[in-house]
């Protein structure tokens, strides 16, 4: 029997092999091994570029968004927030569920406010764009929500309201009624409301690194809420002792050196 049947077989399997293997990645999309546009959502935090945006009340306060899983978190221009978050394969998007603090704002904030939680309901669309500053855009026909990644310490610079302060060995809620604020400004200075008097000091962060110098403080006495003038001690020391801060949306905490958390504050 003639093996040219074989032969001829074997040249055409051959050829074959040799048209789909010139290049070993031909048969891959072009999109191959690149992110996603989860894993790009997920890669960062995200801060509101207002400007880019298609809100229309003014405001100066940051607006962050953070994706994690199906959870979609942040601070809105006054209160912090928690939804549901749906991503689809067409990178189509859904927003629901939004809940939010409390806690009221004063001027044109809390129309702010509303006006970006309606948007970010709105939106039925996300765009990640590596090229350009890796910009994170949310978009239906009408709305149109732009985001920049930031590093947390940027978010520094800011009001922060205390919840807690160390007071010896334990970590204590502020006393109700006294709102204690720690105000970092752009200067290098930080200014302490503690409920009674006004503490200022200068800070610097390296990092996550900060360093606070000694406080300057009023001299009022204050009775009233009573335990008022101790928690304005441990407050000042909090900010005396501070090593490190963690910041994340809407969130602060100040770590001494010992690892210990001295203050907790939020936005």
């Amino acid at each position: 029997m003639s093996p040219r049947p074989f032969l001829a077989a074997t040249i055409v399997m051959a050829a074959a092999v040799g048209c789909g293997g010139n290049d070993g990645t031909g048969s891959r999309p072009a999109t191959f091994g690149l992110p996603t546009t989860r894993q790009l959502i997920e890669e960062h935090d995200w801060v509101l570029e207002r400007g880019d945006s298609s809100l229309e009340v003014e405001d100066d306060n940051p607006v962050t968004l953070s994706v994690v899983d199906d959870d979609v978190s942040g601070m809105g221009p006054c209160n912090t927030y928690r939804g549901a978050f749906s991503l689809g394969n067409d990178d189509s998007v859904e927003i629901s569920g939004v809940a939010r603090t409390l806690r009221a704002c004063g001027g044109s904030t809390m129309e702010a406010e509303d006006e970006f939680f309606a948007a970010l309901e709105a939106v039925d669309t996300v765009d990640v764009d590596e090229d350009d500053s890796e910009r994170l855009v949310l978009h239906d026909g009408d709305v149109r929500l732009v985001f920049r990644p930031y590093d947390a310490d940027e978010l520094l610079t800011a009001t922060w309201n205390v919840t807690e302060v160390a007071t010896g060995d334990s970590l204590d809620s502020v006393i109700p009624g006294t709102d204690p604020t720690v105000t970092f400004a752009v200067d290098g200075h930080v200014t302490v409301a503690t409920g009674c008097n006004t503490a200022t000091a200068t800070w610097e962060l390296d990092g996550d690194s900060v360093s606070i110098g000694r406080a300057r403080l009023t001299r009022k006495f204050c009775a009233d809420p009573p335990g008022v003038m101790d928690q304005e001690q441990a407050l000042v020391a909090a900010l005396e002792a501070a090593d490190r801060v963690e910041i994340g949306p809407g969130e602060l905490t100040i770590v001494d050196e010992a690892g210990a958390i001295a203050l907790t504050a939020v936005r």
